[in-house]
């Protein structure tokens, strides 16, 4: 499953704030009018229902239906990457905020998220 910038606001979202309906995850990502709340309501309840067949979120059963991660295939925390390159030297990446998405043996997708227009990139050799 491929994840776009809107998935990735959602989950982002839902890791932070669980058990949350679709129209205050519309509201909170979109910041919507009145008028136009329908289109984004619409539009996240879509992702959701594609992310659920992924069993990337889960929904509560009564109604009105809240949402949240699930566990064993999303999270996130802050840190940094430290790869081993060719020559013996390691790079260290601060990755800051970072989502993980993975279905735990095919795929796994890290995104780095950006917090109050905070992207600074820090890339460090360490010999």
């Amino acid at each position: 499953m491929k994840f776009d910038d809107i998935d990735i606001s959602i989950l982002f979202f839902l890791l932070d704030n669980p058990s949350q309906t679709t129209s205050c995850i519309a509201n909170k990502l979109f910041e919507c009018e009145k008028n136009n709340i329908r289109s984004k309501d619409a539009l996240v309840r879509l992702r959701l229902q594609e992310m659920e067949k992924g069993k990337v979120v889960l929904h509560s059963p009564q109604s009105p239906k809240t949402y949240s991660v699930n566990p064993e295939y999303v999270f996130g925390g802050t840190g940094d990457l430290r790869i081993k390159a060719n020559g013996g030297g390691i790079i260290k990446v601060d990755f800051g905020d970072f989502l993980v998405i993975t279905d735990n043996a095919k795929y796994m997708q890290i995104h780095r998220i950006a917090r109050n227009g905070l992207d600074a990139k820090k890339v460090e050799i360490i010999v």
